[in-house]
């Protein structure tokens, strides 16, 4: 069994998880709806409920966001121009 991510590069401040980088061809730039700077505020697998992750710490907020192949992640975000 093998997990995937979203495919970016993720850091913690100020309580935040934020998206430092995002990884060429992943799903994140391919979406084109994520952008570096963003913070990432929940996290859902699938049809659950969103879970707030703010001063979550990073390798939980990371559990959270991976998953099988082609499951569907979503994120609540402030983004990065906000």
């Amino acid at each position: 069994l093998s997990l995937f991510g979203i495919g970016a590069v993720l850091t913690s401040e100020d309580g935040y998880c934020k998206i430092r980088d995002l990884t060429p061809e992943g799903p994140a730039a391919k979406s084109k709806r994520l952008k570096a700077n963003d913070r990432i505020v929940a996290v859902a697998q699938g049809d659950e409920a969103p879970v707030d992750v703010v001063d979550m710490k990073l390798n939980k907020v990371v559990e959270l966001i991976r998953g099988k192949k082609n499951t569907e992640v979503r994120l609540t975000i402030i983004p990065a121009d906000a």
